[in-house]
C-alpha cells in the first residue's frame, strides 16, 4: 500500500489550503506574502514507473531511481533509459564513490556509478545497508545476522550472528546485549566490551568518544558514561539526580543531553565531551515532557532543541549556548530547516514561520496545510508533517494525498511558486539540486535552475 492509499484508508480530516487573495482590500497583504516571486517550475521530463519510488539519487548526468521492484538508471536531462535492473523487492538505496547499492527482500544489487552496469548481486533478505570503509554491511531481515560483503566483488568477507550492529562511523559499530560491545565493521570482530551496570543505552558517538547511559551501582537512576572509542576505557561519568532516561547529541565538542526524571520536568545539560564537565543545566518547560528531546542545531550561538513529530505538533526551544539561559519556547512548533541566522518552523495552524534566534518573528507564510488523520489505535487526531525538501536557499513543501507543490524562499518567507498537478502527490524527493515528484504512477523531474 502506498502512502496516499494509507492516508485514505484511515481517513483524512481538516486539510486546508489558503492562498493569497486577489481582491483589492487585501492587495497590500498579498504583496507581502501572497504573490509568487517567480513563474512556475520547469518540468524537465516525466516518466511512468511501475511501482512506488523508494529513493532517488543523481550524478551530473544520471538519475538513479529505486522503485519497489527495480532499479532504473535514467538520463538526468531527459529521463531516457540508460539501464534497467529488475531486483525483486527493494527497501532502500545507498551510494558511495564507485556505485549504488539497492537492498531488500531481493538481496543486494551493486551498480557501477559511471556506466549503470551491474557490478554484482547477492541473494538474501536485508532490512538495512551501511557502507563501511572496506565492507558493505548488510543487516538480515531476521534481525539475527549481519554480513560484510566485499565492495568490489560481492564476496562474503565476514558474518556476525547475534544482535544487530548499530553503525556510527565507516569503521565503528556497537552491539547491544550483555552490556555493549564495540564492533570493527571492516574486520567483522568485537574490539572491546563494557558491562558495568544495567540497561545500557547509546546516547552519542563522536570525536572518538562513546557515551552510554546506564544504571550503575544498583541504582534506578541512570548516569552517563564516556568511553574511549578505541579501547573502551572509561574517561568520565555524569550523574543526575532521579534521571530515568537520557537523550542527546554532540555539536561542536559539546554533548547536549536531556535527562527525563522520575518526576518533574526535563533538564538539558551542556557537557564538555572531553572532560565531562557540566557547563550548564537548564529546566525545560512542560511541552518537552511528551517526547524525546534532542538538540537539532546551533544558530548564532543559540542551541535549538525540539521534540519529534507524533501525537500533536512538536515543541521547539532555544537555549543560549554560553550561559544555558532558556531564551524562548514555542509549543506546537516543529522545526523545518535553518539558514545561517534563521529558523523555519511550522506552527499549530500549519503555517510556515521564520524566527530569529532571539525568538522574534521574521516572517509568517500563508500556506496552511495540516493533514490530521485518525489513529487506528486510539481514534485521536494525529498531526502528520508535510514532505519537506530543504534546498540551498529555499524549501519545497508537499503533502501526500493533495496535489499542491510549493517552493518557498527561506530568508523572506515568500512563496516562489505553486504548482498543482492533475493527480495527487505520492512522494517528494530531491537529488543534485533537482526536485522529483511522484504523481499517480508518474515520476516528474522539476528543474530549479
Amino acid at each position: 500500500m502506498n502512502r496516499r492509499d494509507l492516508l485514505g484508508s484511515i481517513g483524512v480530516a481538516g486539510i486546508g489550503l489558503t492562498a493569497g487573495c486577489l481582491d483589492v482590500d487585501s492587495l497590500e497583504e498579498d504583496l507581502d506574502v501572497g504573490f509568487y516571486l517567480e513563474d512556475g517550475p520547469t518540468v524537465a521530463w516525466e516518466r511512468g514507473v511501475s511501482a512506488d519510488v523508494v529513493a532517488i539519487e543523481a550524478t551530473p548526468d544520471q538519475t538513479v531511481v529505486a522503485t519497489e521492484r527495480e532499479l532504473l538508471v535514467l538520463s538526468r536531462s531527459n529521463g531516457g533509459p540508460v539501464r534497467r535492473h529488475v531486483h525483486g523487492s527493494i527497501r532502500g538505496l545507498e551510494e558511495d564513490d564507485s556505485g549504488w547499492y539497492a537492498y531488500g527482500d531481493g538481496g543486494v544489487l551493486a551498480v557501477d556509478r559511471s556506466s549503470g552496469d551491474e557490478l554484482w548481486r547477492v541473494r538474501g533478505s536485508y532490512q538495512r545497508l551501511f557502507r563501511a570503509d572496506s565492507a558493505v554491511v548488510c543487516y538480515a531481515s531476521n534481525g539475527r545476522e549481519t554480513v560484510g560483503f566485499d565492495p568490489e566483488t560481492g564476496d562474503e568477507r565476514w558474518t556476525w550472528e547475534g544482535n544487530m550492529i548499530y553503525t556510527y562511523s565507516p569503521s565503528f559499530g556497537l552491539v547491544p546485549g550483555d552490556g555493549y560491545r564495540a564492533f570493527d565493521l571492516n574486520a567483522g570482530a568485537i574490539e572491546w566490551s563494557f558491562r558495568d551496570g544495567d540497561r545500557h543505552t547509546p546516547i552519542a558517538v563522536a570525536d572518538d568518544v562513546v557515551v552510554l547511559s546506564a544504571e550503575l551501582d544498583r541504582s534506578e537512576d541512570r548516569s552517563l558514561v564516556a568511553l574511549e572509542r578505541e579501547t573502551g576505557t572509561e574517561t568520565w561519568r555524569f550523574d543526575a539526580v532521579h534521571a530515568r532516561s537520557w537523550a542527546g547529541g554532540v555539536i561542536d565538542g559539546t554533548l547536549y543531553a536531556a535527562a527525563t526524571p522520575h518526576t518533574g520536568s526535563k533538564r538539558l545539560s551542556a557537557i564538555d565531551l572531553e572532560s565531562g564537565r557540566d557547563r550548564w543545566t537548564v529546566t525545560l518547560e512542560e511541552a518537552f515532557d511528551r517526547g524525546t528531546t534532542t538538540p537539532e542545531t546551533v544558530v548564532d550561538d543559540t542551541v535549538v532543541v525540539s521534540t519529534p513529530w507524533g501525537q500533536g505538533l512538536p515543541a521547539t526551544c532555544a537555549v543560549d549556548r554560553v550561559t544555558g539561559e532558556l531564551e524562548w519556547t514555542r509549543e506546537d512548533h516543529g522545526l523545518v530547516g535553518t539558514t545561517d541566522d534563521l529558523l523555519v518552523l511550522t506552527n499549530d495552524d500549519g503555517a510556515f514561520v521564520g524566527i530569529q534566534p532571539d525568538g522574534s518573528l521574521e516572517w509568517e507564510g500563508n500556506m496552511q496545510v495540516v493533514p490530521r488523520v485518525s489513529s487506528p489505535a486510539t481514534g485521536e487526531l494525529v498531526y502528520t508533517p508535510p514532505e519537506i525538501v530543504t534546498l540551498e536557499d529555499a524549501f519545497a513543501a508537499a503533502f501526500v494525498g493533495t496535489n499542491g507543490l510549493e517552493l518557498w524562499d527561506e530568508t523572506r518567507g515568500r512563496r516562489r511558486w505553486r504548482h498543482r498537478f492533475e493527480e495527487t502527490i505520492d512522494g517528494l524527493f530531491a537529488a543534485a539540486g533537482d526536485l522529483y515528484v511522484l504523481v499517480d504512477g508518474t515520476l516528474v523531474s522539476i528543474s530549479l535552475e
